[in-house]
């Protein structure tokens, strides 16, 4: 027998027994006697122990079977993501620099940077706002991307001049 077949035989059985109790008609379980007793004349409770019929109903469920959930087909993603930079305010003290990255597949993960003589890689989600660098002079910018399964983009630099 199947599982289905155990859980339709169980509720089967559950929805015959509820439906018995809710069917059956009360008894009495005995009467008050107000014939005196032996020991000062109180009335007694006699026992009725007469069973009360069963009515027993068939009652049909249909069972629907649920298909199995399908296994989601993994689209295979080598393709790391592209970054671009948009440069803004040279000639004001500062300079705003937006990451533009793009990824196809699996989406994208982060972007990784160094500025100037950094030797660390200073990591930043794709929507935060744009890296403000000040200090006039020449900088430069080492920077990649990854995306959500770590394909990494290959370094890429950018040198800029802040008058």
């Amino acid at each position: 027998m199947t599982t289905k077949t155990y859980l339709g035989l169980g509720v089967m059985i559950l929805l015959m027994l509820f439906g018995t109790l809710a069917r059956t008609k009360a008894m009495p379980l005995g009467q008050l006697q107000d014939k005196p007793t032996p020991m000062g004349g109180w009335p007694t409770v006699e026992p009725n122990l007469t069973p009360a019929p069963i009515i027993v109903e068939q009652l049909a469920v249909a069972l629907t079977p649920i298909a199995p959930t399908p296994t989601p087909t993994r689209i295979p993603d080598d393709t790391p993501p592209q970054t671009s930079l948009v440069l803004a305010g040279e000639t004001s003290g500062l300079m705003t620099i937006t990451f533009v990255v793009t990824d196809d597949l699996s989406g994208l993960g982060f972007t990784e940077y160094k500025l100037d003589e950094a030797t660390a890689w200073t990591q930043r989600e794709y929507y935060y706002p744009p890296l403000v660098v000040n200090g006039t002079g020449v900088h430069t910018l080492v920077y990649r991307s990854l995306d959500k399964l770590f394909n990494t983009e290959t370094v890429q630099t950018t040198t800029f001049k802040i008058n």
